[in-house]
C-alpha cells in the first residue's frame, strides 16, 4: 500500500508506513453523494502554447488555475484533479450544504471573471451539472486520493467543452436549483456519450436576491426582538427547536441579515463529546472575528490568566493554563470574561448548534449564561429534538403558506403538483424547496437531507443509514450485530436528537427503531450502494429468521427477496401466510401465499397451492379452492376436494372423496364432521350429541358450529344461537377472525329469525368488524346483511351507506349463494326507496352474469310490481325456469309475486296467499311480514274486521321486534279500516313514514280527516303499482275532500 503522506510503497500487512511512520489506514469505501460537478478549462490554449515558450505558458496557466482553485475553495468546493489547462471540482463531497448548486455557480462566475482579467486571450469557460456521483479510490494502488465518477461529471465536461469562452453553461437540474440566477435556456444539444439531447442553460448574472419568508413572520419578529435586546445592552439565552428541515438556520440567518452591520456574530458548530475543544474554539474565534490567532490575542485587553486561557484555546500556548482537575472551571470563567469583552466592543450574537452529545464545557457555559446573562450578548441555541422549555418551536408550514412558498419557488407547478409536494414533504421548508426545484423526484430527497446527514459522526451516520433500510423499522440488537457495541450509544443519541423513534420492548435488543422523518428514510436509502443494500438485506433476513414470531416472517421474506434469495423468501412468505391464517386474516394470508408461489421451484409449488386451497375453503370460497386443487393428487388434495364439494352440496362426490381420505388417514375430526353434515338434520343430531367435543379450540368450534346449524335446520333457534355463541367464543380464542365473522353472522340470522332485530343488528356489527380484518368477500356479505337490517329498521340512508361499503369488494364475494344474497339486498333497497327501474336493471345485469334462483325470485317480484306486458312475459319466463329449483324462501317470493300479479289483473289471490302463509314463518321475518301485509291489504277490501285484527297483530309484533317499516304499514292499515268504520285515527297518523309510498298513503288519510296535508310524496313513479296505488288513494281522498264528504261518517 502506498503511504498517503510520503508516497512510499509498503508491504501488505504494514499498519504504519516504513518510511515516515504515518498510519496506513485502508482505503475508504466508495460513497454515493449528491453533488454538483464543475468542469473548467481555458479556450485558445493550443494557439497560446504555440505562440509562447513553455515556461511562460506554464506560469500563466498555473496562475490562472490557482485563481480558479481559490474561487472553488472560497465557496467550499473540493478540487478533484487538474489536467492540462483545466480542472474538475465538486461541491457536496465532504460536508455538504443544502445550497451546493448555488455555491458552484458562484465559484463558476468567479472563475470566468478572474481569468478574463488576468489573460483575456485565455478565456475560461465552465460547465455545471448536478446529480448522483460516486466518491471513491480508483486504480490498483487503492491510495488515499479519491475521485468522483458519474453522469454529472461527464455532462459537466461536455458542457464546458461546448461553451464559448467566458461563459458558464448549466444542466437542467442545476438550473432548477438556482432560482436566484438570471438564466437563458438554449437549444438542447446532443453530447457524445448521451443518447438524448440535453437541456442547456447559460448564466447571465444574478437577479434580485430577496429572501421572502412564508409562514414565519411571527417567528422572525421574535428572533429579531432577541437581537434588538443585545443591541440595547440586554442579554439572554434563547432555545429554538424544530425537526430537520424546519428552517431554524435560515430563520436566524435572515434575522441577522436584516440587522447586518449592527451585530457581531459567532457561529459555534456541533461541539460534541470527543471533538477537539481547542480546534473548535480556534475556528469560532478566527472566523467570527476575521483575524488570525495572534492578532486576536493582541487585540483583547485581558488579564494574565484570561490571556493564557485564550492563547491555549487558540493553539498559541501548548501548556495548560490550570491543573487538569481545575481546567474546565478556569475555561468557563475566562471565556465568560472574553465574551463580555467582545460584547462590550460590539453587541454580539452567538449561534450554537446543540445536540444530545454536547461537550461538557458547552453545557456549563450555556447553563451559566442562562443564570447570569451577559450584557450585549444574545445566545441562540438551535436544537433538532423537541426541547421542553424551548423558547421558540418551528413546525411544518401551514398549507396556505407552503402553497405560496411553492409558487414562489416554481411558478410552473400546477395546484395538484403543489398539493402532492406538500403531502410528501410534510410541510417542511427544506423538503418543499428541493421537491419543487429538482426535476428528479428520486434524488431530490437525497439532495435535501445530505447536508443534515453530513453533520453526524461516521458511526451515527451509518446507524441511521442501516436503520433506514428496515421495513418498516429496525431493531437495536440487529444494529449492534452489524456495527458493534458502540452502536448502542449512537442509537441513544439519534433517538435523543429526534432522528430515530424507539419503541421499547421487553428485551433491549428487540427495541424497534424507526426513522422519524419518512423523507429522511427515503433519502438515507439512496446513500447506500446496491451491493451494500443487498448485503444489509441479507443481514436483516438472517437476524429475523432466528426469531420464530409469525409477525416477523413477512419482514424476513421481504429482506430475503431484496437480498436475491428467492427460495428462502418463498419459505418465509409461506410462514407469514400461516401466521395470518391462524389469526383469521384471509387477505394477508392469501397475499403471502400468492407471493410465495412463483418464487418456489416448480417441484415445491404444490405446497403453496394446497395452502391456498385450504385458505379459500376456510374463508368460505369452495369453488376457488377446487380451482387450486385441479392439478393436485396428494392425500391432502383429496381431503380438501371432498370438503369443498361438501360445502357446495355435491353430496355424492363429497362422500366418495371424504371416505377415500379416511381410509388413508383415519381419525380426522374435520372430515368426520363434514361427512356427518351430509346426513339429514334429524338423523345427524343424535349422532352429534353422542360425540365428544374435545381437542383444540378450532375443532371444538367446528363441532359447536355444526350443532348450531343442525338445530337451526330443525327450527330450534334458541338452542342454535346458544351453540353458535359457544363456537364464536372458541373462534375468538383461536384468533380466527374469518370464522368468528361467520359465527357472528349466523347468530345475527338466528336472532333475526326470532324477530329480535336489535340483537341481530349488534351481532351483524360484530361480524363487520371481524370480516374487515379477514376476507373482502366476507366483509361484503357482512355489510350487506347490515344493510338489510337497516332496511327492516326503516333507515334507508344507513342502509345505503352500508351497501356502499359492500360494493367496495363486491368482486370478492365467495360463493354463488353469497353473491345472489348481496345483489338481492341491493335490489330490495332500490325497490323500497322508489327506484324500481334501477332494481330491474341491476337484477337483469347480475342475472345474466349468474342466473341464480334467488336472484330470479327477486327479479320476478320487481317485474310483478312494474306491471306491463313486457314485465308479464319476463315474470312468466323467470317463474317457469326457476320456481321449481328455488329454495323455500325463493318459492315463497315467486308465490307472492304471482299473488300480486293475479290481484292486479282482477283475479283471486286468496288460494295463493293461503298457501304462502303456510311457508311464510319458516322463510324469515321479511317474507313472513310481506305475506301478511299483502293478505291484510286484500282483507281490507273484502273482510275489514279481519284486516283490523291482522293489522293490530302486525303492529304489536313489529314494534316488539323493531321492524319499523312493517309497524308503519300496520298503523296505516289500521287507520284505513278504522276510518271506514268512523273511528278516530289521528293517533295512528302521528309519524312520518319511512318510504314515499307509505307517506303518500298517510297524507291521503290526513286529507280525508280535513287536516292540512302536503301533496303526495316525491318519487312515487319509482314504486311501480305500489306507487300507482298510493297516488290513487291520494286522488280519492282529495275528491272526497272536495265534495265535502268524509269516510268517518259512513
Amino acid at each position: 500500500m502506498r503511504c498517503s503522506r510520503c508516497g512510499a510503497r509498503n508491504p501488505e500487512g504494514f499498519r504504519f508506513c516504513g518510511h515516515c511512520g504515518h498510519p496506513l489506514s485502508p482505503a475508504p469505501l466508495p460513497q454515493r453523494r449528491w453533488a454538483t460537478a464543475l468542469f473548467f478549462d481555458l479556450t485558445n490554449f493550443s494557439r497560446y502554447t504555440s505562440a509562447h515558450d513553455l515556461e511562460e505558458t506554464h506560469r500563466t496557466v498555473h496562475r490562472l488555475l490557482e485563481r480558479a482553485r481559490d474561487c472553488v475553495t472560497a465557496q467550499g468546493g473540493y478540487v478533484d484533479k487538474f489536467f492540462g489547462d483545466g480542472m474538475l471540482a465538486v461541491f457536496g463531497l465532504q460536508k455538504s450544504r443544502e445550497n451546493e448548486p448555488m455555491r458552484a455557480l458562484q465559484a463558476a462566475a468567479c472563475m470566468v471573471e478572474a481569468t478574463q482579467e488576468d489573460a483575456p486571450e485565455l478565456r475560461g469557460r465552465v460547465g455545471l451539472a448536478t446529480g448522483l456521483v460516486l466518491l471513491g479510490p480508483l486504480g490498483s494502488e487503492q491510495g488515499q486520493h479519491q475521485t468522483v465518477i458519474g453522469n454529472p461529471v461527464n455532462l459537466a465536461q461536455r458542457l464546458a467543452a461546448s461553451a464559448p469562452g467566458g461563459v458558464v453553461w448549466l444542466d437542467q437540474v442545476t438550473a432548477q436549483l438556482v432560482p436566484e440566477a438570471n438564466l437563458e435556456r438554449l437549444k438542447p444539444r446532443l453530447f457524445k456519450g448521451f443518447r438524448e439531447p440535453q437541456p442547456v442553460w447559460v448564466f447571465h448574472g444574478w437577479g434580485a436576491r430577496n429572501h421572502p419568508l412564508f409562514g414565519r413572520e411571527r417567528e422572525l419578529a421574535q428572533v429579531t426582538a432577541w437581537l434588538l435586546e443585545a443591541e440595547r445592552g440586554g442579554g439572554r439565552v434563547a432555545v429554538i427547536s424544530g425537526p430537520i428541515g424546519a428552517g431554524k438556520t435560515f430563520l436566524v440567518d435572515e434575522a441577522l441579515r436584516r440587522r447586518s452591520g449592527r451585530l457581531r456574530t459567532l457561529h459555534v458548530p456541533d461541539l460534541e463529546l470527543g471533538v477537539p475543544l481547542r480546534d473548535t474554539l480556534q475556528q469560532v474565534l478566527t472566523r467570527g472575528l476575521g483575524l488570525p490567532p495572534e492578532a486576536i490575542l493582541d487585540r483583547l485587553p485581558l488579564a494574565d490568566l484570561d490571556r493564557r486561557v485564550l492563547a491555549y484555546a487558540l493553539g498559541l500556548e501548548p501548556e495548560r493554563p490550570a491543573p487538569p482537575e481545575d481546567l474546565e472551571n478556569t475555561l468557563v470563567r475566562s471565556f465568560r470574561r472574553i465574551l463580555q469583552h467582545l460584547a462590550d466592543e460590539r453587541p454580539t450574537v452567538v449561534v450554537v448548534r446543540s445536540g444530545p452529545r454536547d461537550h461538557a464545557l458547552l453545557e456549563r457555559m450555556l447553563a451559566g449564561l442562562r443564570r447570569e446573562p451577559l450584557r450585549g450578548l444574545t445566545v441562540l441555541v438551535l436544537r433538532r429534538s423537541p426541547a421542553a422549555g424551548a423558547d421558540l418551536v418551528l413546525g411544518p408550514l401551514k398549507p396556505k403558506d407552503a402553497d405560496a412558498y411553492l409558487r414562489h419557488l416554481n411558478p410552473e407547478l400546477s395546484p395538484e403538483e403543489r398539493a402532492a409536494i406538500y403531502r410528501e414533504s410534510g410541510g417542511l421548508p427544506l423538503a418543499l424547496r428541493f421537491l419543487a426545484l429538482s426535476g428528479d423526484p428520486g434524488t431530490s430527497v437525497m439532495a435535501a437531507y445530505q447536508s443534515r446527514l453530513d453533520t453526524l459522526q461516521p458511526l451515527h451516520r451509518k446507524v441511521l443509514l442501516y436503520a433506514a433500510l428496515g421495513q418498516p423499522g429496525s431493531w437495536t440488537g440487529l444494529i449492534q450485530e452489524l456495527l458493534g457495541e458502540g452502536a448502542r450509544d449512537a442509537v441513544a443519541d439519534l433517538v435523543a436528537d429526534g432522528y430515530l423513534l424507539a419503541e421499547t420492548a421487553a428485551r433491549e435488543d428487540e427495541t424497534i427503531l424507526r426513522v422519524a422523518d419518512p423523507l429522511l428514510q427515503r433519502a438515507a436509502r439512496l446513500f447506500l450502494s446496491r451491493e451494500e443494500r443487498q448485503r444489509l438485506h441479507e443481514a436483516y433476513w438472517r437476524w429475523l429468521e432466528q426469531r420464530s414470531e409469525g409477525r416477523l416472517a413477512a419482514l424476513a421474506a421481504e429482506h430475503a427477496l431484496l437480498a436475491g434469495r428467492e427460495r428462502e423468501a418463498a419459505r418465509a412468505y409461506l410462514r407469514a401466510g400461516d401466521a395470518q391464517k391462524r389469526e383469521g386474516i384471509f387477505r394477508g394470508a392469501e397475499q403471502h401465499y400468492l407471493t410465495a408461489l412463483p418464487l418456489l421451484p416448480e417441484a415445491e409449488r404444490s405446497e403453496a397451492r394446497l395452502r391456498l386451497a385450504a385458505l379459500h375453503l376456510e374463508g368460505g370460497s369452495p369453488e376457488t379452492a377446487l380451482r387450486w386443487l385441479e392439478q393436485e393428487t396428494s392425500a391432502e388434495a383429496v381431503r380438501l376436494t371432498g370438503l369443498a364439494q361438501a360445502r357446495l352440496g355435491r353430496v355424492q362426490e363429497a362422500r366418495v372423496n371424504l371416505s377415500r381420505y379416511l381410509k388413508l388417514r383415519r381419525g380426522d375430526p374435520e372430515v368426520t364432521l363434514a361427512l356427518l353434515a351430509l346426513e339429514p338434520p334429524a338423523k345427524r343430531l343424535p349422532r352429534l350429541r353422542a360425540m365428544t367435543a374435545d381437542g383444540p379450540s378450532g375443532q371444538q368450534a367446528a363441532y359447536e358450529r355444526l350443532l348450531a346449524e343442525t338445530l337451526a335446520q330443525l327450527g330450534r333457534l334458541e338452542e342454535a344461537a346458544a351453540a353458535m355463541r359457544t363456537a364464536y367464543r372458541l373462534y375468538l380464542q383461536s384468533h380466527n377472525e374469518s370464522r368468528a365473522a361467520e359465527a357472528a353472522l349466523a347468530i345475527s340470522g338466528f336472532e333475526w329469525m326470532a324477530e329480535r332485530l336489535g340483537v341481530a343488528a349488534e351481532w351483524a356489527d360484530r361480524a363487520v368488524e371481524h370480516a374487515r380484518k379477514a376476507h373482502p368477500g366476507l366483509a361484503t356479505t357482512a355489510w350487506s346483511v347490515r344493510a338489510g337490517l337497516w332496511l327492516d329498521q326503516g333507515r334507508a340512508g344507513a342502509a345505503r351507506a352500508a351497501l356502499d361499503q359492500a360494493e367496495q369488494h363486491l368482486d370478492h364475494a365467495r360463493t354463488p349463494d353469497e353473491r345472489a344474497r348481496i345483489h338481492a339486498i341491493r335490489m330490495r333497497f332500490l325497490i323500497e326507496t322508489g327506484r324500481l327501474a334501477e332494481a330491474v336493471a341491476l337484477g337483469e345485469e347480475v342475472y345474466r352474469a349468474e342466473p341464480h334462483p334467488w336472484l330470479a325470485a327477486n327479479l320476478a317480484l320487481a317485474y310483478a310490481l312494474r306491471g306491463g306486458r313486457r314485465g308479464e312475459r319476463r315474470f312468466r319466463e323467470l317463474q317457469r325456469r326457476h320456481a321449481a329449483e328455488a329454495t323455500p324462501p325463493g318459492r315463497l317470493l315467486f308465490a307472492l309475486s304471482e299473488a300480486l300479479r293475479t290481484w292486479r289483473n282482477g283475479g283471486d289471490p286468496v288460494p295463493i296467499l293461503k298457501a304462502a302463509r303456510k311457508e311464510a314463518r319458516a322463510s324469515g321475518p321479511y317474507l313472513h311480514y310481506l305475506t301478511l301485509i299483502l293478505w291484510g291489504l286484500y282483507l281490507m277490501q273484502h273482510h275489514p274486521q279481519r284486516a283490523l285484527a291482522l293489522a293490530r297483530h302486525l303492529q304489536r309484533r313489529a314494534s316488539a321486534g323493531g321492524f319499523v317499516v312493517v309497524g308503519e304499514t300496520a298503523r296505516l292499515l289500521r287507520a284505513e279500516v278504522a276510518l271506514a268504520r268512523g273511528e278516530p285515527i289521528e293517533h295512528l297518523l302521528r309519524f312520518e313514514a319511512s318510504l314515499a309510498a307509505q307517506e303518500t298513503w298517510r297524507r291521503s288519510l290526513l286529507l280525508q280527516l280535513e287536516s292540512p296535508a302536503p301533496g303526495p310524496a316525491r318519487g312515487l313513479g319509482g314504486y311501480g303499482i305500489l306507487g300507482a296505488w298510493a297516488r290513487l288513494r291520494w286522488r280519492e281522498a282529495r275528491t272526497r275532500g272536495t265534495h265535502g264528504s268524509s269516510r268517518r261518517n259512513p
